[in-house]
């Protein structure tokens, strides 16, 4: 996650920052890391291709790609919990 954080800030600074404080509430109130992993890239994407055009939205695309790929157990895990 901190990898993200830092390719974002750097590539996008204001929206970059601004996601990655957005991913560190929602660690805060769903206590789930993975969710929080997760939602960074997501919320970069919009901003990425308006402001950075096709390739750089693309490569936030896969970034999320990435993080969920990399914490889709526990996401699953965070769901059977938030389920029951």
């Amino acid at each position: 996650m901190s990898v993200t954080c830092t390719w974002m800030i750097l590539s996008m600074p204001i929206f970059g920052t601004a996601a990655c404080i957005a991913g560190g509430i929602v660690v805060i109130l769903t206590k789930s890391l993975p969710l929080g992993a997760v939602v960074i890239p997501l919320l970069g994407i919009p901003a990425a291709f308006y402001f950075h055009g096709i390739e750089a939205g693309l490569l936030m695309t896969a970034g999320a790609v990435l993080m969920l790929s990399r914490h889709y157990k526990g996401l699953a895990a965070y769901l059977r919990r938030a389920v029951r």
